[in-house]
């Protein structure tokens, strides 16, 4: 009896965790901004998907259309986000240094894996993109809250470093 719920059950779990796996590795490779990773990954895991849940063509064509809508969408963030942190370099940067960065930023050549990646894995991309936004909050309540605190720790690390340097 037990041999028999291992090998039932062994590569029903032995496939969730693939997926789960496959899923986490799409996300993490779309954070770190790995843009052909993510794409292989993300066809990858569709494939998978496909297979191991039986989604029938039908539910495949609606996938598609609602990944690219998804992907428009998420473009339009991402390049507003580019263009947002780009305007903040505006004064460290020459002028036309900023714009060339900008263009080879925005350029939808150099992120087709990108924008690949979010059609195949819309969903994983979603939870990423709301993921993301999370972290993006907690490290910004962090530096505007927190900094001060942080802050004179580390001027007192340094302090005592200048101390010491200046004792020997």
């Amino acid at each position: 009896m037990e041999t028999f719920l291992l090998l039932t059950l062994l590569p029903i779990i032995t496939t969730y965790y693939f997926l789960f796996g496959t899923a986490a590795l799409a996300i993490a490779s779309e954070y770190f901004e790995c843009t052909k990773f993510s794409a292989f990954i993300s066809l990858f895991f569709v494939a998978s998907l496909l297979l191991i849940t039986g989604l029938t063509p039908f539910l495949l064509l609606m996938y598609i259309p609602i990944g690219i809508t998804f992907a428009i969408w998420r473009w339009k963030i991402w390049t507003e986000r580019k263009t947002e942190f780009w305007s903040s370099k505006w004064n460290e940067y020459k002028e036309e240094n900023v714009r060339i960065r900008l263009v080879a930023d925005v350029n939808l050549k150099k992120n087709i894996g990108r924008v690949v990646g979010w059609v195949f894995s819309w969903p994983l991309a979603f939870v990423q993109h709301v993921v993301g936004d999370l972290i993006h909050s907690i490290k910004n309540f962090i530096l505007n809250n927190l900094g001060g605190v942080f802050g004179k720790y580390s001027d007192a690390a340094l302090a005592k470093f200048d101390e010491q340097k200046e004792t020997k």
